[in-house]
């Protein structure tokens, strides 16, 4: 089953599944959306191509080979979307979110649609993002990883201010996201040794402890276990200066690239594939993606989305879906 969390309702998700709704006609696999359904329906007839889907009674009258929707319950009014309170887009978004918790994800790829962390927050959400949502819905610590079609990218550290990036990076957090992201880009470019390059956290990598010891008496280390430990990271190289390290990765060097913080990842990325990157939460029991966007609220109603991004989401989980059944 492939789930599909519909976010913030005041957003361009709805839009955007409806611009790919080719991918939903071409797939026998069972899609479960989750959302409010009268913002579901009030939106589908905005646009030229509505998706059809069964409202189900309860997660038990789930059909694995048709397309369901699991309605949410909260205190939202049926109203047009641009009317509706900050307080109950938190609550349809959330609720969402909640719903996963009730479901066997053992053999499930999730589709998770962006949210407004600010209205979230105000409504009970205590995580900085959904990726560590999933962490903890799974138990475990995954990595995030923004992957398009020629640079891939692993973070250290997610959602961090830049005074406690420092302070964060430790020996074991280093060599346990390189790891994952080694495991991760097995499964997405099917190679059990993938080159990957490990930036340094300072310029020039601290240029000989003038500009910071981490890299040398963190990163460095973390990557020489990394390769004495797990096969997958034999080919693993670094630390090396972020300034030449993405290009490198897009001229066909490396296979991804390991960044110490967000934007430090995330800047070259999305300067590379703004609209066709996948954000993806590697290391866990299931599949995660989202679109590597937000909700931009700015662009609801307009019909002037870009579905790329959730277009290749759609599609790596209906890859993996196809992978798991043979």
């Amino acid at each position: 089953m492939i789930y599909i969390t519909l976010g913030d309702p005041l957003s361009v998700n709805i839009e955007c599944l409806n611009k790919i709704g080719d991918l939903f006609d071409k797939t026998n696999m069972g899609v479960t959306f989750i959302g409010d359904y009268h913002q579901w329906e009030e939106q589908n007839g905005r646009w030229g191509s509505p998706i059809d889907a069964r409202l189900v009674d309860s997660i038990k009258g789930l059909d694995p080979s048709k397309r369901n929707f699991v309605h949410v319950e909260t205190s939202a009014p049926k109203i047009n979307t641009e009317a509706l309170s900050s307080r109950h887009r938190g609550e349809i978004a959330l609720g969402s979110l909640e719903t996963l918790k009730r479901l066997d994800l053992t053999t499930a790829s999730i589709l998770t649609g962006p949210i407004d962390k600010s209205v979230c927050h105000h409504v009970g959400f205590s995580f900085p993002g959904q990726t560590e949502f999933c962490e903890s819905m799974a138990g475990s610590q995954g990595i995030m990883i923004l992957a398009g079609p020629k640079l891939k990218v692993g973070l250290v550290t997610n959602h961090l201010p830049i005074s406690q990036i420092a302070n964060t990076l430790t020996e074991d957090l280093v060599y346990r996201k390189l790891r994952l992201l080694a495991q991760t880009m097995g499964t997405l470019i099917h190679s059990t040794c993938p080159r990957i390059a490990v930036v340094g956290l300072n310029p020039h990598c601290g240029d000989g402890g003038a500009f910071g010891v981490e890299d040398q008496e963190i990163v460095l280390p973390a990557i020489e276990k990394a390769k004495k430990t797990d096969a997958r990271c034999k080919q693993v190289v670094g630390p090396i200066p972020a300034d030449t390290a993405f290009f490198r990765c897009l001229e066909g060097e490396f296979d991804a690239v390991l960044a110490m913080y967000h934007d430090q990842g995330l800047g070259p990325l999305k300067t590379a594939h703004f609209y066709d990157a996948v954000n993806i939460t590697g290391g866990l029991p299931f599949l995660r993606v989202s679109p590597d966007h937000g909700p931009a609220a700015d662009r609801f109603g307009s019909n002037s989305a870009n579905p790329a991004s959730f277009r290749e989401a759609l599609k790596l989980c209906i890859r993996r879906q196809h992978e798991l059944v043979g």
